[in-house]
């Protein structure tokens, strides 16, 4: 079973000068504004991660995605950075960044073991396949993110 976008949502790209883009501490270039739903290879455990206030340190009733077996939702208002690295935003490789972001977090926050890295670099890497870029990037991406990729998951 490969990895696919089940459910393709809608995104925008925020500026530098769009105030949601200053809301968050790190200045993400991304919001999904549309739900995305993925169907992934590998069976994740169920979580569900929410909002978080800045001010207050809890969260809100808003969950930001939900991982369960082998599908995937995020929900509007999750923000993200696209592509890390010195890769290039395009337009194969938005939706699944967008999943490997939702992965290392998850990772980070201690909600999934940091043995599900390399399920979600390989998820990744189909992702790219089946959003269209070519084998060998694809090869590419998946080989700089086994190497120097580690660093983005730990907490």
């Amino acid at each position: 079973m490969g990895c696919s976008v089940t459910k393709r949502g809608r995104w925008v790209e925020l500026r530098k000068s769009d105030a949601r883009r200053r809301m968050f501490r790190r200045e993400y270039k991304y919001l999904v504004m549309e739900e995305y739903v993925y169907r992934l290879a590998h069976a994740y455990p169920s979580i569900t991660v929410y909002r978080q206030s800045r001010l207050q340190q809890e969260a809100s009733p808003l969950p930001m995605y939900r991982f369960d077996g082998n599908r995937l939702v995020v929900y509007p208002g999750y923000s993200w950075d696209g592509a890390s690295g010195p890769a290039v935003d395009t337009r194969s490789s938005m939706a699944p960044s967008l999943m490997h972001d939702c992965a290392y977090q998850s990772i980070r926050m201690g909600r999934l073991s940091r043995d599900y890295r390399k399920a979600a670099d390989s998820d990744f890497r189909d992702l790219l396949r089946s959003e269209g870029m070519g084998r060998v990037w694809s090869r590419v991406r998946y080989w700089a993110l086994r190497a120097f990729g580690g660093r983005a998951a730990k907490p």
